[in-house]
């Protein structure tokens, strides 16, 4: 089950999307298993039914890694220690689109490149007020 998080850019500032990886259980899948023959990509459309793709993001491109961090499992409770995607955003490409809203979704495929989308959402780029 897909996790919802919206959130906004400012065009040319650098970011970076961590998303906590949790199986269709909702147990946390560690890092080392992410970095053994796990991918992971993601894409923004103008709405979520479009072929179009504003930006796309992948491990295979570099663009995502895996990395590690604490969250709370969908279903509650405690914090636990988990894999992370992280999605590079550099200054560079917000700067460089010309959309103001989009759709994304971010999915994990493990070593037989079964896919579970993890998180989903609208993307927000906002024009950097202390730019000319």
């Amino acid at each position: 089950m897909a996790v919802r998080f919206d959130f906004t850019v400012r065009s040319g500032n650098t970011a970076t999307l961590s998303v906590p990886v949790f199986d269709g259980a909702g147990d946390p899948i560690l890092h080392a298993t992410l970095t053994s023959g796990w991918s992971a990509r993601a894409a923004v459309r103008p709405v979520d039914e479009s072929e179009v793709v504003l930006q796309g993001w992948s491990t295979g491109a570099g663009t995502i890694t895996w990395g590690i961090t604490s969250a709370v499992p969908p279903a509650g409770g405690d914090p636990v220690t988990t894999g992370a995607a992280l999605v590079a955003i550099p200054g560079a490409m917000s700067l460089a689109w010309d959309w103001t809203v989009g759709e994304y979704g971010l999915d994990v495929l493990d070593p037989t490149l079964a896919s579970t989308e993890i998180v989903l959402g609208v993307i927000r780029v906002e024009p950097d007020a202390a730019r000319p």
